[in-house]
């Protein structure tokens, strides 16, 4: 398993994208928001995170690829604005 996929925003669309990628060749971390949806995803076997409230600096560093699926604030994008350094 080379690939490594971080998903910010594990939602519909990124959800359309893991059903494509087969798991075999492919690890998949996802983010979302809260609990009960994070059991879902985990249920999946994509390994998900509460964000924010974790440190994904170790994910961002391990990952071959990053979707970001999540829509920029009044501030910018979330993601960009907490780990743009990276």
């Amino acid at each position: 398993m080379n690939n490594k996929l971080l998903s910010f925003g594990h939602g519909y669309s990124a959800h359309a994208l893991e059903r494509l990628l087969s798991l075999d060749d492919w690890e998949i971390f996802a983010t979302t928001r809260g609990s009960e949806k994070s059991s879902v995803i985990n249920n999946r076997k994509v390994s998900a995170f509460i964000w924010p409230g974790t440190d994904l600096v170790s994910q961002i560093k391990n990952a071959t690829h990053i979707l970001l699926s999540i829509p920029p604030n009044k501030d910018g994008d979330p993601v960009f604005l907490e780990y743009g350094n990276l």
